[in-house]
């Protein structure tokens, strides 16, 4: 078995022209004026090949430097925009981390830089053990901290923002690799008094994973002095197709906090990592609309694609296993196709599922496209139907990742739509011919 270098999507709710600080490198940052922001991470590994972009440049004598630290080791890598430059990299430096480091992107300037509306980060990291690859989740400094009168949940560990009081999320995370999920990290951004914790879950297929039943104990609880922190370790077996979910209870009346977390997965097959998203509406059912590959922040519904289009990593990926669940049914006999988009074109035989009628769910096991330094990627909703704007709900998707080029032309698209219930396999099977 070899090390996997999997992408990273980072996109900042907002782009800063002050100084700021953000949970780096969860797919969504929202940036606030406390250090304390910060994301754990649950591989031992290094980050390389960092790559900025900014919607507007600084102008003429700013800049704006942006800082991607280990705060546990005290090492930093920064990535400078200045002048009329909108993107730069660094390709020569690496930082590396310890499961269990805290991780954070703090921006700050020289002069008055112009305002921007949009900050895409994307950088690499390669495991140090064989197939190990990790992802992490921060809840946004700008909607409030947690309070012990609830239990929370989040769509998954891959991507979210907010965690709900709400029971879990009809359009969770969806899996894209199969493999073993062997740690979940926790932190709090508040000490946690003795005897009290903040108690971190993975709920499996629907089914919670506290060690009841026969099911796998994933318990991770945060408790101590700054910096409160966490990991447990276990061995989780996960398949692709199968949906995955972050609950966050809790032990006593801990502080009110600012959470973040991240898990651990050793794939079954060598260099495979995932990408995932999450919108919070529909895609639209009366035109041709887009929104970002991953991250999803924009949410469905934006008509023009530059708007969305995300930049590509460094490294050549391809993507594939594409899997989708939207939280509502369209109706009969609407239907709605989304497809993968490189540089605003859809490749032959790009990455394409399509919902129709009652279906809830959906998958491509043989589409391919791989991307390339300076390309651009986003997601196309195409509709067919008379449902009003919006309809499908939530959604969330991934892609399977591997480094290289795996595209093969001529490639056939298939899409199911299967169940995602505790009892159903939640994928199907395709093969190249």
């Amino acid at each position: 078995m070899a090390v996997t270098t999997q992408p990273l999507f980072s996109h900042c709710l907002s782009s800063p022209n002050a100084a700021a600080f953000g949970g780096w490198p969860a797919v969504v940052i929202q940036m606030g004026l406390s250090a304390i922001s910060r994301s754990i991470w649950a591989a031992d590994g290094a980050f390389a090949k960092f790559l900025v972009n900014r919607d507007v440049a600084p102008g003429s004598g700013n800049s704006v430097i942006y800082t991607f630290r280990n705060i546990t080791q005290s090492t930093s890598v920064a990535v400078t925009l200045s002048n009329a430059q909108v993107t730069n990299r660094d390709i020569g430096s690496t930082l590396a981390v310890t499961r269990g480091d805290l991780l954070q992107l703090e921006i700050s300037v020289t002069g008055t830089p112009a305002a921007a509306t949009t900050l895409e980060i994307v950088c690499e990291h390669t495991g140090t053990n064989a197939n190990e690859t990790a992802y992490t989740i921060h809840h946004a400094p700008g909607n409030g901290g947690l309070g012990s009168g609830s239990i929370y949940y989040l769509p998954g560990p891959f991507v979210g923002t907010t965690f709900s009081t709400t029971t879990p999320p009809v359009s969770p995370n969806v899996l894209a690799i199969s493999g073993n999920v062997t740690a979940l990290c926790g932190n709090s951004s508040v000490a946690i008094a003795g005897g009290e914790s903040w108690d971190f879950y993975l709920v499996y297929d629907g089914v919670l994973q506290d060690g009841a039943g026969g099911t796998v104990d994933t318990k991770c609880s945060v408790t101590g002095s700054l910096p409160a922190t966490a990991t447990k370790t276990f061995t989780l077996p996960v398949v692709a197709g199968k949906t995955l979910t972050l609950k966050l209870d809790h032990t006593g009346t801990p502080a009110t906090t600012r959470p973040g977390a991240s898990i651990c997965i050793v794939s079954t097959n060598a260099n495979e990592s995932q990408v995932s998203a999450h919108t919070t509406n529909g895609s639209s059912t009366t035109v041709l609309n887009y929104t970002q590959f991953i991250n999803g922040t924009a949410g469905w519904g934006v008509t023009t694609e530059a708007n969305v289009a995300q930049p590509a990593p460094i490294s050549t990926f391809t993507y594939d296993q594409f899997y989708l669940i939207t939280e509502a049914a369209l109706g009969s006999p609407d239907t709605r196709t989304y497809d993968l988009r490189k540089n605003s074109t859809s490749p032959s035989g790009t990455p394409t599922i399509q919902i129709t009628s009652a279906g809830l769910t959906g998958s491509d096991l043989t589409g391919a496209v791989a991307s390339a330094d300076l390309d651009t990627l986003d997601l196309r909703g195409n509709p067919a139907g008379t449902s009003p704007f919006g309809s499908g709900g939530d959604h969330s998707w991934s892609f399977r990742v591997r480094l290289g080029d795996f595209a093969t032309s001529g490639i056939t698209v298939s899409s199911c739509g299967v169940g995602m219930g505790a009892s159903d396999a939640g994928y199907c099977s395709a093969f190249i011919g």
